[in-house]
């Protein structure tokens, strides 16, 4: 068997872009030992990896000072990839290679063709681990993301119809006593919590208590029309798909209520978010059918015009959270349980989801997570008015284990719900035909990927979470971490890399 790796310099012919036949050096690289080297404008690295067929190999490239592409080439001369994450100049990017065939595989580093101004720089490049196991190389793989440190803690999960098969922790729950953030460790799921709500509703659909395509104003003490469009009825259909046509930009932030001292976590948050942050502080915890009535109900004093789209109900999609409010509102009259009693008798306790509970419960989870700006500014706890939509906690054991009933019942086993009412969960109810969100399909309260998967995103100040499975290999992904990362490129750009990674080794994993 040929060394893995020898600290040999090979030196080939290639043609430049003028034509002319220049010398480029290729390094092979060894493990674990970095090599740093300057780049310029119109000039080109390579560097070999010898690999044995069903190996992988990850490779991590710092960038300092120039923001460079990167090919891959396997031992036939074909093209792998070519790729540039968007974490500028002086990020990280990190090159996977999974042998499919034995021998040397080539990558290519050279500056992007929009470098100007910073016409050259440094890198470092340094192959971090290599391994003939799937989960074993995620691992690795996951350990160097885990190093960029843009997320203050982060916990992910891979999950199949029958067990947890992956999962993988790093981080801190907490940045000031350094507690480490664990597969136990509790966060908000945001909008994940919606999908209850879709449980809920079937729940009663099956009980002969609610109906999909019911005027919700026969369900409501309240009115409830789009005044462009009286003559035609909101459905739990249609809040479910979100194309109720109600539109909640200007009176949303108004759910939000702060219930810490901000004087005493004395940070110093962003901009946008101290706006956030001082309209939550003049908001009072009300009840939620106040809420509702308040902003939906057409004979309200606070009624606006613009709260209603100017299309029909049922014709386009708009996410609207306090559309999900008031679904959740009407099992609520309609079960005559509140809201979150419900959910824990007919979903968390019959699944076994111990550590997921409501921000508004009297005590605070010692497991909880401290949710951060992007700047590692500790955010205040936030509850909101409308909890239904986006305001329970879980943690990645039982946000897999909620992910694992899932795909068990698009296999067609039944649990909290009959096949069919899972199915019409899970089923494409609305495509978006035209507009911005042209191509979005959802299920109710489920959303259709365009790579295949489904289930459900949330996200919101200083969190995030994920939770799909594809239904093609019945393999599933979760993601929670205490931070947002699309505030910024690089925590982005680990965020997307974590997420890009689980979804590739995933159904290797399944095989193992």
């Amino acid at each position: 068997m040929k060394p893995l790796f020898l600290a040999i310099l090979l030196t080939s012919l290639i043609i430049s872009a003028d034509g002319q036949e220049s010398s480029v050096s290729i390094d092979r690289l060894e493990l674990n030992t970095p090599i740093t080297r300057q780049l310029a404008k119109d000039i080109e690295h390579q560097y070999d990896v010898y690999l044995e067929e069903g190996s992988f190999a990850v490779i991590e490239i710092k960038q300092h000072g120039i923001d460079i592409g990167i090919r891959t080439i396997n031992p036939s001369g074909i093209e792998i990839d070519f790729f540039d994450s968007p974490n500028g100049s002086r990020g990280s990017e990190m090159v996977l290679l999974d042998a499919t065939e034995t021998g040397s595989y080539r990558i290519v580093v050279r500056p992007l063709d929009e470098v100007k101004r910073r016409a050259k720089g440094e890198y470092e490049i340094l192959m971090e681990g290599i391994s003939s196991n799937a989960s074993e190389h995620l691992t690795q793989v996951l350990e160097a993301l885990a190093k960029r440190d843009e997320l203050p803690g982060f916990s992910v999960g891979i999950v199949n119809q029958n067990e947890r098969l992956f999962a993988f922790s790093a981080g801190y729950a907490d940045l000031c006593s350094g507690r480490s953030y664990d597969i136990s460790t509790t966060q908000s799921i945001a909008s994940i919590a919606k999908t209850f709500i879709g449980i809920s509703i079937m729940q009663l659909v099956e009980a002969g208590v609610l109906d999909l395509d019911q005027n919700i104003s026969e369900l409501l003490p309240f009115q409830i029309k789009n005044p462009q469009h009286p003559e035609l009825p909101i459905t739990l259909r249609h809040l479910a798909t979100h194309t109720s046509s109600i539109i909640e930009d200007d009176f949303y932030r108004e759910a939000h209520v702060i219930i810490e001292n901000l004087d005493r976590l004395q940070a110093q948050f962003p901009k946008y978010i101290k706006r956030e942050l001082k309209s939550a502080l003049q908001n009072e915890m009300i009840s939620v059918d106040t809420y509702l009535k308040t902003h939906l109900d057409l004979t309200s004093k606070d009624f606006r015009q613009n709260t209603f789209s100017d299309s029909p109900p049922g014709q386009d999609w708009y996410y609207c959270n306090s559309a999900a409010a008031l679904a959740a509102y009407i099992i609520e009259i309609s079960s005559g349980m509140p809201y979150d009693k419900y959910v824990e008798d007919n979903i968390l306790r019959p699944l076994g989801m111990k550590s997921t509970y409501w921000s508004h419960r009297p005590q605070r989870d010692r497991s909880e997570a401290t949710a951060y700006a992007y700047n590692r500014s500790p955010l205040p706890r936030i509850q909101m008015i409308t909890y239904a939509d986006g305001d329970l906690y879980s943690s990645t054991e039982d946000l897999c284990s909620y992910l694992i009933h899932w795909i068990k019942a698009s296999m067609g086993e039944s649990t909290l719900l009959k096949g069919e009412s899972y199915r019409e969960i899970m089923s494409i109810q609305h495509t978006q035909a035209s507009g911005r969100f042209q191509d979005r399909k959802d299920g109710l309260f489920w959303e259709h990927m365009s790579d295949g998967t489904m289930g459900h995103n949330g996200g919101s100040f200083g969190i995030t979470a994920k939770m799909f499975f594809d239904p093609e290999t019945n393999v599933g992904f979760t993601f929670l971490t205490n931070v947002l990362p699309l505030e910024s490129d690089q925590s982005k750009a680990q965020y997307e890399s974590i997420w890009k990674v689980l979804k590739r080794y995933g159904p290797m994993l399944d095989i193992d």
